[in-house]
């Protein structure tokens, strides 16, 4: 294991400047003492693992509510909890922390890393499966950091899962109930590091018998499973052989030349394989069916699926563009028009689609955003020009529904935060100045939304100023998505 050690210390060598660490800093003695006094109050971990299931176990299993449970009473209300069970819960709560900014302060995020991330050495004597847990939380952790770490945590993991199946093939039997949780952990490790291999462009550590086994994590009787569950863990498996079909095509990609396009063909019929061979149960067209009892988890997840395709799509051609590229001069003119006409119109025009494709699907929110200053608008305009006030009490009802939907999508989105951050003081605004309207023409009673919408509208400088605001928002230079 002195492989894993050295992963330890370039890990805590890379989080030693980690911004929510350096707040521990300046906390009195916080690096010191019994671990378990550090955690944070349990409330803030209930959110915490609420939002961890809510919102990143449906694409990726690690384990399940009811053992995260039993370890949440046994490290809180008993004397019996080891390091590695501190570090479990920690690991799980440092994911679930990141979709709930609003609600778990930044101490405790920080104390989540910091109790997760000094666990590492215990974790590796753990029992495997639960080691296993620890590192692909910690790695998911880094992901979402943006850190480097991800894939360093990712080797001390699978090699647990390696030395758990030398030892299993050791024995004459084994346990049912701990192989499926064995596979379906091992099979998350797998996802991991075959979607970094791609994305970051170097080659997976994984071997073929490894890589076998996701096919066996969805097991032939399905009968102790319901329906919902079983929905769940394909997309789960679905999602782990997208990601390793990615490594294994980022491994095919050959020194480009000219005439090469053919195997750049064969490598996206690969994908296509993937995709005509889903369920019917995880095809998008079944979310259109009102009678298919989806989940929001899972509708999420299924949506999340297709998107991981197209995207792994357009990496692929964006790849294969890069590499052509490269073999011709940039200052060459002539030889650059001529590696134009060498792409093949019908993959550049497939790309095209895939890219709109998943335009259209990211634009949803901006969409959402451009409603709402349409409608904020055109309630400006019925005011100013005095007109019929039951469309302006229609416009509101449905700033309402898309303000609503904005607000939904900030908890976790970055994207819908910010969106929503920007149009905050011009709602705000726009409500003053309707409530001081209200002051000023009802003789001190209070007055419904009707009693409003039926007398005189906002005064005209305020109405003005708002439009000038929100006739800022249409910019198309904007980028708000970070």
């Amino acid at each position: 294991m002195r492989e894993d050690h050295d992963v330890m210390y370039l890990f805590y060598t890379a989080t030693a400047s980690h911004p929510l660490l350096g707040s521990l800093e300046h906390g009195t003695g916080f690096f010191g003492g019994n671990r378990r006094d550090k955690l944070p109050e349990e409330q803030f971990s209930r959110r915490a693992l609420d939002a961890f299931f809510q919102c990143a176990a449906t694409l990726f299993y690690v384990t399940t509510p009811e053992n995260t449970e039993k370890l949440l009473q046994k490290v809180y209300h008993s004397d019996h909890a080891s390091i590695p069970d501190i570090c479990e819960l920690s690991a799980l709560a440092s994911i679930g922390s990141h979709y709930k900014k609003d609600l778990i302060p930044d101490e405790a995020k920080a104390a989540y890393l910091y109790l997760a991330s000094t666990g590492l050495h215990e974790a590796i004597g753990a029992d495997h499966i639960q080691g296993m847990r620890i590192f692909i939380c910690l790695s998911m952790s880094c992901i979402m950091d943006k850190s480097s770490s991800a894939r360093l945590l990712i080797m001390p993991g699978l090699n647990l899962a390696r030395a758990k199946m030398e030892a299993d093939l050791r024995k004459a039997t084994s346990n049912q109930s701990d192989e499926d949780e064995y596979r379906r952990t091992l099979q998350t490790l797998l996802f991991l590091e075959g979607w970094l291999s791609y994305s970051l462009g170097y080659q997976s550590c994984l071997k073929q018998s490894e890589i076998d086994l996701v096919h066996y994590t969805v097991p032939l009787d399905t009968s102790s499973i319901n329906s919902a569950g079983l929905r769940t863990r394909l997309i789960q498996s679905q999602m782990t052989k997208l990601a390793l079909l990615a490594s294994q095509i980022q491994a095919k990609i050959p020194p480009l030349r000219d005439g090469s396009w053919s195997k750049a063909d064969e490598l996206s019929a690969d994908l296509d394989k993937w995709y005509y061979s889903l369920p019917p149960d995880l095809q998008l067209a079944t979310l259109a069916k009102q009678e298919e009892a989806v989940t929001s988890q899972q509708r999420y997840g299924i949506y999340l699926m297709h998107m991981l395709h197209v995207d792994m799509r357009l990496q692929l051609f964006c790849r294969l563009i890069k590499g052509f590229a490269a073999h011709r001069e940039e200052q060459d003119l002539s030889s650059l028009e001529t590696f134009y006409h060498q792409i093949p119109r019908q993959n550049l025009d497939d790309h095209k689609d895939f890219s709109i494709q998943l335009a259209r699907i990211a634009s949803l929110l901006r969409s959402v955003f451009d409603a709402c200053v349409v409608l904020l608008l055109g309630v400006c305009l019925y005011y100013l020009e005095g007109r019929e006030t039951n469309a302006v009490a229609d416009m509101l009802r449905n700033l309402d529904l898309c303000l609503t939907v904005l607000e939904f999508c900030s908890r976790d989105d970055i994207a819908a935060m910010r969106l929503r951050n920007m149009l905050d003081p011009v709602v705000r605004e726009f409500r003053l100045t309707r409530q001081a309207s209200r002051v000023q023409q009802g003789h001190g009673h209070s007055m419904g939304v009707e009693y409003l919408l039926n007398d005189r509208p906002p005064e005209k400088p305020d109405l003005v100023r708002l439009t000038h605001r929100l006739l800022n928002f249409m910019t198309p230079a904007r980028d708000v998505w970070v």
